[in-house]
């Protein structure tokens, strides 16, 4: 059994978080995910310009914040994507829940 080198993940380039009482909620105001392809080893700085490409982002890496819940009933605070290790740890989070964890994007 081989594991794939890339993973497509979705990305909504276009929302804000929200606190409501039960949960934070991600307010998207296209309602358009992208699919992202990225390499499952990929560092931080690769992940990031992966997700600049796919979403034609016209700002700095310095700029892009990246962020996913897990799904969760509880009132839990969005996860940020801001190393390697974070990295590492949502494409380990996809894997065990067998599908894709939406990225949020803000540009800025």
């Amino acid at each position: 059994m081989s594991i794939a080198e890339f993973i497509l993940v979705s990305g909504d380039f276009m929302g804000e978080w929200v606190e409501t009482s039960k949960c934070w909620k991600w307010k998207s105001f296209n309602k358009v995910t992208i699919l992202i392809p990225v390499r499952r080893t990929s560092s931080y700085d690769e992940f990031v310009a992966s997700i600049m490409q796919s979403g034609d982002l016209d700002c700095t890496p310095n700029d892009v914040v990246i962020s996913y819940v897990m799904h969760s009933r509880e009132k839990v605070n969005p996860t940020i994507i801001n190393s390697d290790v974070r990295v590492l740890t949502y494409i380990m989070d996809v894997d065990a829940d067998g599908f894709r964890l939406i990225l949020w994007i803000k540009c800025g």
